[in-house]
């Protein structure tokens, strides 16, 4: 497995907060140590209160693992964020951010969802409810076994 120093993951977040995040000049010291436990595959639970950039931490991912496979880091080009969140508003207010960035997401509680996109990997973020939890370990062991070669991928994002 590879360790991301900090100094590495400093250089990838200032290219990708000016490339996607213009307004953010740079990240707390509490989002950057979250950011960077779950780059180096570490479980994290970041209690922030509301407001203080809890989102941006999983926001963030598929920008930085592209990064970081481009100096041969073993993560995705094109990495799939899986997000779990309870509140369907708080899941709208959330695509309709990414996707006015130009990042695909899709929730699996939308009436327009193709789930031929979603097994393709078509989306960078797929939200799901706590009671779809099955159909999202079951999305993410195909999409696994598919984009993958069947390889386990051991980064989900929680939010």
């Amino acid at each position: 497995m590879d360790y991301v120093p900090e100094s590495v993951l400093e250089a990838i977040l200032t290219s990708v907060l000016e490339e996607r995040f213009p307004e953010i000049e740079s990240l707390t010291e509490h989002q950057k140590k979250a950011l960077h436990a779950v780059i180096n595959r570490k479980d994290v639970f970041a209690i922030l209160p509301t407001g203080h950039g809890k989102s941006i931490i999983f926001q963030l991912l598929p920008d930085v693992c592209k990064y970081l496979c481009l100096p041969g880091y073993s993560y995705p080009h094109h990495a799939i964020i899986l997000v779990v969140c309870p509140l369907k508003s708080l899941v709208d207010s959330h695509i309709r951010e990414l996707l006015n960035r130009g990042i695909s997401a899709a929730s699996l509680s939308g009436e327009d969802v193709d789930e031929n996109n979603l097994f393709k990997g078509a989306y960078s973020f797929v939200f799901g409810s706590p009671q779809g939890s099955f159909f999202l370990v079951y999305l993410f062991y195909n999409l696994s076994a598919q984009k993958f070669n069947g390889v386990a991928k051991r980064n989900l994002a929680v939010s």
